[in-house]
């Protein structure tokens, strides 16, 4: 039984060592058929992958090149231009092609920084401006940006070198960068009256109502036959279009000055403009008048008017019944008494319509002088209104041939004794305007001084 054992055992042990060389063989053969891929694949993944990795690198830098960040900036009229490098074009020959031509050259200059000084030296446009507007500091061109897409905007004027009339046609325009260039944005003889303008004069572009932006200002003439009219625009940018931020017109005659002045000194302009006088005889005689107007959040609006003196006999006779309704009697005396004894003052009437106009307005001026004293007495000053009230009705007989005269009998002869000043007054002058009903016709000829001036209100010449 060992015996056998044994035997089995060493032929088993043969054939187990035979098999395990077998095997070993075969690992071998299996290691070595694995590793040549591995050896194999190493320039794959070092070479090959990696390497066009850096045309990816590169790539991701070219998309920050510089040309981006220099492309922005570009629209900027002032950066990209350089002043003596585009010559100004040639000048079309009919007026209506300057704004296409203008739009053009800006275009291709991307804006102007001289601000198209070297165009309207090269086109000779006339530069006749009013008299007012030789010592203001008026320009032929403003930029400034008006819209709020940081650029500048132009506000320029431009004139008509074949004059067709008095003055050469004129227009103000408003050029504006668009997507394709530069392009007319606002054009005042299409929007603005008059149409077309004369003489304008570019004020400036700043901001006048110091509500943190531009606004536009120019003024633009109009003439008759006989006066010429400025009028004054302030344009701002509403979002959509150029708009006037004055509320009304302003429109006066023979401008003698027109400016914005910061009056109380907090950044924001009020306007202020001297008017002068229309030129037709036919307006009667007139004040130069100054008018100021200051911005209230929303539009400039007219707040002060003032009226520069005058030597018009008709004036210190209107201006004193001002000065009564008022309730100030010490000026309106002293001018009645200015129209009474003052000869020097010019009679419109007599000069320009051959009649008298002293032969009613000093029996007028009289009378009212006697109110004035009257409704200046206390209460009770009886005697001495009573006195005064003789005095109204002595003026028919001083001047016979006046209808104020007769009126004013009228009313002393209704004004009842003794009473007081109040009452006496309103009856008097109740009286004394049935008498101007009366004769209605000839108190309107008698106060027709001139278009310019307003007709006669009955009541304005007794007001109790």
């Amino acid at each position: 039984m060992h015996t056998i054992s044994r035997l089995t055992l060493a032929l088993t042990c043969l054939a187990v060592a035979g098999l395990t060389m077998a095997l070993a063989t075969a690992c071998e053969e299996e290691e070595a058929a694995t590793a040549t891929p591995t050896t194999r694949a190493t320039p794959t993944v070092t070479a090959t992958p990696t390497a066009p990795i850096t045309p990816t690198a590169e790539a991701t830098q070219s998309p920050v090149p510089t040309p981006t960040a220099t492309a922005t900036p570009v629209p900027s009229p002032t950066a990209a231009v350089t002043p003596t490098a585009i010559a100004a074009p040639m000048q079309p020959g009919d007026f209506a092609d300057y704004p296409g031509a203008i739009a053009g050259y800006l275009t291709v200059g991307s804006g102007s920084p001289s601000c198209l000084a070297e165009l309207v030296a090269a086109w000779d446009m006339p530069t006749a401006v009013p008299g007012w507007a030789e010592e203001s500091s008026s320009v032929d061109c403003a930029a400034g940006d008006l819209d709020g897409d940081d650029e500048d905007e132009y506000l320029l004027r431009i004139t008509n070198p074949i004059v067709s009339d008095i003055w050469p046609d004129a227009d103000v325009l408003i050029f504006d960068r668009g997507p394709a260039g530069y392009e007319l944005a606002f054009q005042s003889s299409e929007t603005l009256g008059p149409s077309p303008p004369w003489q304008p004069v570019i004020l400036g572009i700043r901001d006048f109502n110091g509500d943190g932006k531009l606004e536009a200002s120019f003024t633009a003439d109009s003439c008759g036959a006989h006066t010429c009219w400025t009028s004054v625009y302030i344009l701002a940018w509403d979002g959509q279009q150029y708009v006037d931020i004055i509320d009304g017109e302003v429109e006066v005659p023979y401008a003698r000055a027109i400016d914005f002045v910061d009056v109380e000194d907090d950044g924001i302009e009020e306007l202020y403009v001297a008017a002068g006088q229309i030129g037709s005889v036919g307006a009667g005689p007139q004040k130069d008048s100054n008018f100021t107007y200051a911005w209230n959040g929303t539009s400039y609006v007219l707040v002060k008017t003032e009226d520069e003196p005058s030597d018009e006999l008709y004036f210190a006779v209107v201006d004193g019944d001002e000065a009564y309704d008022a309730g100030d009697l010490d000026t309106a005396m002293q001018l009645y008494n200015r129209a009474i004894n003052d000869t020097s003052l010019g009679d419109w009437k007599e000069a320009f319509e051959g009649v008298s106009g002293r032969d009613e307005l000093i029996p007028y001026a009289y009378f009212r002088l006697y109110l004035a004293q009257l409704a200046a007495l206390p209460a009770d000053g009886g005697s001495s209104a009573q006195g005064l009230v003789d005095s109204i009705a002595g003026l028919a007989e001083q001047f016979p041939q006046s209808l104020h005269a007769q009126a004013a009998l009228r009313s002393a002869q209704a004004y009842p004794d003794g009473e007081p000043p109040p009452q006496g007054l309103s009856q008097g002058c109740a009286a004394f305007l049935t008498f101007v009903e009366e004769h209605r016709q000839e108190f309107d000829d008698i106060w027709y001084y001139g278009y310019a001036n307003p007709p006669l209100v009955p009541e304005r010449l007794c007001p109790h």
